[in-house]
């Protein structure tokens, strides 16, 4: 049920007065809806990005089916909308940094076989998307708004990112989630590990246009990446509120409402 209604969302705040939240109305347009090809089949990938490190990080972290399926969702993400792929990147960097900590560089070194296959399966869906990209149409590209980033434009963009986040309203957000996510793993909270992980997309999303902007040397519009932070910052608080209300009902009281909530 909490599936459907997140999912249902965007028609929801369409069509009621919640569409004249700035915010609300950024999550309704980009979450998903019917618009070809973004979002409905773009996010269908990070979807399922979502789903594998979530089944990653709770239960078995190593496995052929979950690495081939991680280079195949990354270099579809990476065809289809790349503000997607650089966020994937970043989860599943810091993933592996919470998950191994010092013991990092011998995982990867003991487990490297599954890391070629998700790097070689990355390479045979991208490889299309890579050719096509190297043979673009240089005034196609452009009409498209694509600007070279030099060092100076670098700076300026990681000053804009990082007064923004500085602002008062953004770090009382990232303070309140950051909070949250700390009260639920003290108290133990049922599927806080599935929160976890929605903490670690809220994270990465901040991260994210700061990781693009200074290892790319090109880049087109960037508000995709702003709205990134939008919705992962609500997807978070929607499940943690889902969860937190589930751990704190008195199940024998309202037991019909903790069966609706399952």
């Amino acid at each position: 049920i909490l599936t459907l209604i997140i999912l249902l969302s965007p028609i929801i705040i369409k069509n009621t007065f919640l569409f004249e939240f700035q915010y609300l109305k950024i999550f309704s347009t980009n979450f998903y809806d019917f618009r070809v090809p973004r979002p409905m089949i773009s996010n269908l990938f990070l979807f399922g990005f979502i789903f594998l490190i979530t089944k990653m990080y709770i239960k078995e972290f190593y496995s052929y089916k979950n690495f081939l399926l991680l280079g195949l969702i990354l270099g579809l993400s990476l065809s289809s909308f790349y503000y997607h792929f650089f966020l994937e990147l970043i989860v599943l960097f810091l993933l592996i940094i919470i998950k191994f900590n010092k013991k990092i560089f011998n995982e990867i070194r003991v487990n490297i076989r599954y890391y070629l296959l998700a790097f070689f399966s990355f390479l045979l869906i991208s490889i299309p998307f890579l050719i096509n990209l190297y043979f673009h149409e240089r005034d196609f590209t452009s009409r498209q708004c694509v600007f070279g980033l030099n060092y100076e434009m670098k700076l300026n963009l990681l000053k804009v990112y990082l007064t923004k986040y500085l602002k008062l309203k953004y770090i009382f957000i990232i303070l309140t989630i950051s909070t949250t996510i700390i009260i639920a793993n003290l108290k133990n909270f049922q599927n806080k590990k599935i929160i976890n992980i929605l903490y670690l997309f809220f994270i990465s999303s901040l991260l994210t246009p700061l990781f693009f902007t200074i290892i790319s040397n090109k880049s087109c519009v960037l508000y995709h990446f702003n709205n990134l932070i939008v919705i992962f910052s609500i997807l978070y608080l929607i499940l943690f509120f889902q969860i937190i209300i589930r751990s704190l009902i008195d199940k024998k009281k309202f037991k019909w409402l903790t069966t609706f909530l399952s």
